[in-house]
């Protein structure tokens, strides 16, 4: 385990955001390879911030977990009161290529775009375009009725009843079209318990609560989050990950093999997920965001009274990721 360090403590509300290639912690690497973590690095630290020793301190705590995990490249991002303080890339973004991981490559985040799908959730419910409560054959009509209700809140809290992936669902590399049509994976399934009962987690949840966003907003889900999510709080550089388009920094991805190495990560589409677990942002562009997205102050009066406190559950299912 990497040694443990005390690092000075800071005021104000800190955040911290840390990609890696593929979003996988990887065995070694290729064996005989020259190219190691430690030998690249490219930072970008505002000039005169006074966090140069904890910055060296989580550099050589990064570098350490990236040799040990044999990952071969990541990206990191600090903000401090809202200001970046420290962004750097480290390792590569291309192992074959030789083309380094910098404060400009784009990974994959996974399941952290459903935040941003949350966002998009809250504009259209404190605009009135959206109930949380109704049944979401309300905005999606063609979806299959169960043998309960399912409404928007409980999608969005996992405690719908709608499946997780089964098998190798997640390493889909069939391209769909439209929201709709990535629903056919799951829509004739039934749910796992009454809704509001117990809780597990779901990525097929959000992509059905895509479906009702694109109904309720009347956009396509993609441009309306690109309209009213992305270009509003500054994530210019934020793109979907699309195959057939050339994304500008978009990282290549990687996996463990049998034998510990590192190998190309096999060929996906996530065109059947883009709300749960798809996009590419660039780290250090959230923290112009993080403000609008977490404030300190409560939610506004209209929001709050429609909010409910999580219901613990005591067969619920731990939280996955995907």
């Amino acid at each position: 385990m990497p040694r443990q360090r005390n690092l000075k403590p800071t005021t104000g509300t800190a955040f911290l955001f840390i990609t890696m290639a593929a979003g996988l912690m990887l065995g070694p690497l290729l064996a005989g390879t020259a190219l190691h973590a430690q030998q690249l690095q490219i930072a970008e630290v505002e000039s005169g911030n006074d966090y140069a020793d904890p910055i060296q301190a989580s550099r050589d705590i990064i570098l350490e977990i990236m040799e040990m995990e044999g990952v071969p490249g990541a990206s990191v991002a600090v903000g401090v009161g809202g200001e970046v303080v420290w962004a750097e890339g480290f390792g590569w973004a291309s192992v074959e290529l030789g083309v380094p991981v910098t404060t400009l490559t784009k990974f994959r985040i996974g399941s952290v775009s459903k935040t941003l799908t949350a966002t998009a959730l809250g504009l259209l419910l404190e605009r009135g375009q959206l109930d949380l409560d109704l049944p979401v054959q309300t905005y999606v009509p063609d979806f299959p009725e169960k043998r309960w209700p399912v409404t928007t809140r409980q999608l969005g809290g996992h405690t719908a009843g709608i499946r997780h992936y089964r098998g190798l669902e997640m390493y889909s590399s069939r391209a769909y079209p439209t929201v709709d049509s990535g629903l056919e994976i799951f829509a004739e399934d039934t749910l796992l318990f009454e809704p509001e009962t117990d809780y597990s987690y779901s990525s097929y949840g959000w992509n059905l609560l895509s479906a009702v966003l694109e109904s309720a907003s009347g956009e396509e889900f993609l441009e309306f989050m690109r309209d009213e999510v992305f270009e509003p709080l500054g994530l210019r550089h934020t793109v979907a990950d699309h195959n057939d388009s050339i994304v500008a920094y978009r990282t290549e991805f990687y996996e463990q093999g049998p034998d510990g190495a590192v190998v190309n990560a096999p060929y996906v589409d996530n065109s059947y997920k883009w709300a749960g677990g798809d996009s590419f942002p660039l780290p250090r562009t959230w923290f112009g965001s993080v403000r609008p997205i977490c404030p300190k102050a409560s939610l506004p009066p209209r929001l709050s009274a429609r909010s409910r406190p999580p219901k613990p559950f005591e067969t619920a299912s731990p939280p996955t990721t995907g």
